[in-house]
């Protein structure tokens, strides 16, 4: 379970990464190598942009495909769509 520390905007929230535990939750520790700015922005839009530009830097000079882009908003919205369909019928839905 993702929980917003500012519960803002879920676009520029930081947030809390939460297992279940018994009857409540317990929160999980975020490991350093997903924090590139750790200590240099606070929490809040130039932090996330900044992330994203790193992951798209990476992206660029190495070939890799850790920054989101068409391919993960189509496959976001075909979730969604799926998860809303799922809704409507009262049926669950296998992720």
């Amino acid at each position: 379970m993702l929980e917003s520390r500012e519960n803002f905007m879920f676009q520029i929230d930081s947030f809390r990464v939460k297992r279940s535990k018994g009857a409540g939750f317990e929160e999980l520790p975020v490991p350093s190598r997903y924090d590139r700015l750790a200590g240099r922005l606070q929490a809040g839009p130039a932090y996330n942009v900044a992330q994203m530009y790193a992951q798209i830097y990476d992206d660029l000079t190495t070939g890799g495909r850790r920054a989101p882009d068409f391919r993960t908003a189509l496959e976001t919205h075909e979730s969604l769509d799926r998860f809303r369909a799922a809704a409507a019928k009262a049926a669950r839905q296998t992720v």
